[in-house]
């Protein structure tokens, strides 16, 4: 039987960077159980569709491809915008402000790395956080976040 327990004393096994709670292991091996169970659903899934891997790997070079070309064309796009002074760059319209925090959010960037991303200040990115959040707590939403408000109840009016 296996057990959890890492190598003692530099024996073989795989160098580990730091140690692992013993407390967290159940909860590691439920996750890697969780894992093993999604992957094989996927590929079951995979394999009742008919595709066939060759079809499975081209469509992901495919998105690789294009996965690159889209970060060349932002990355010419930014060295672009960097040239114009902060002073003459058009504002965020409130949606984009709001797509901006929701791929912050989902990338996990700070509010300097998203500033750099989007070519604000940081203090615009903090700026927009507070308004985001009080626009959620309904506690004193600032006028563009009202109007994002407003604007998606009268989208979804039928």
């Amino acid at each position: 039987m296996r057990t959890c327990h890492p190598p003692r004393g530099g024996g073989s096994g795989v160098a580990i960077g730091r140690v692992v709670e013993p407390s967290a292991l159940p909860a590691l091996l439920r996750a890697t159980h969780l894992l093993g169970l999604a992957l094989g659903s996927a590929l079951g899934k995979l394999r009742e569709s008919g595709v066939t891997v060759a079809q499975v790997f081209a469509k992901a070079e495919e998105q690789a491809l294009l996965l690159r070309m889209t970060r060349e064309t932002a990355t010419i796009l930014a060295e672009r915008w960097g040239k114009v002074p902060d002073r003459h760059r058009p504002h965020y319209a409130p949606e984009q402000r709001f797509r901006i925090l929701r791929i912050r959010t989902f990338l996990g960037l700070s509010q300097r790395e998203t500033a750099e991303m989007f070519r604000v200040s940081t203090e615009t990115i903090g700026r927009w956080d507070l308004e985001a959040t009080d626009a959620c707590k309904g506690s004193r939403a600032t006028t563009s976040a009202r109007l994002v408000l407003r604007r998606r109840a009268l989208a979804q009016a039928p």
